[in-house]
């Protein structure tokens, strides 16, 4: 039996309890969902932050620089290999 999880807008002052729940020892956990405003109001970042900007440097790809084996992959079929250059 899956658990089931409802979220309430405005919460009725009864919530009824679905059938295949009744007469049945469950749980009920009610939990007040303040400050649900999304937590995207920063933002992705897409800069350094300016205390590390210019402290960091490109290397170049770090996986063709060593064989795949060693990252524990298995190597690539011959087919992908232009893949690689």
């Amino acid at each position: 039996m899956n658990p089931l999880r409802q979220v309430y807008e405005d919460a009725p002052a009864f919530i009824p309890i679905p059938e295949v729940f009744q007469h049945r020892r469950i749980e009920v956990v009610l939990s007040p969902l303040e400050n649900t405003e999304p937590k995207s109001q920063l933002g992705k970042r897409r800069t350094a932050p300016p205390r590390l900007a210019g402290k960091a440097r490109d290397v170049g790809d770090v996986m063709s620089s060593i064989a795949a084996t060693d990252w524990g992959m298995r190597p690539l079929p011959p087919m992908w290999n232009c893949m690689a250059a």
